[in-house]
């Protein structure tokens, strides 16, 4: 009989800087998009794509560790606040 594999275990130190490099490659990618939101200018291939797939800037940025991933608890015991979000 098979069993199934033991889930990824990261420790907060680990997913903690996993999130923030991902949320650094998020904010690069996004940077001009932004910026021509916030002066109210228009860019036809990037609006599309955000408007047509209905997506926003931070929501991308919001790293997810994958199926099956488990974040261990910081050391005071508080949860990831991953676990606070939705579709989490």
């Amino acid at each position: 009989m098979r069993t199934a594999p033991s889930p990824l275990r990261l420790a907060p130190g680990a997913w903690s800087r996993l999130a923030a490099e991902h949320a650094q490659r998020a904010d690069a990618l996004t940077a001009g998009h932004r910026a021509r939101r916030a002066r109210g200018e228009r860019h036809a291939i990037e609006d599309f794509l955000f408007e047509y797939y209905n997506t926003r800037p931070t929501l991308l940025r919001r790293w997810h560790p994958g199926a099956g991933a488990v974040l261990e608890p910081r050391a005071d015991g508080r949860a990831a606040p991953h676990a606070e979000w939705r579709w989490y």
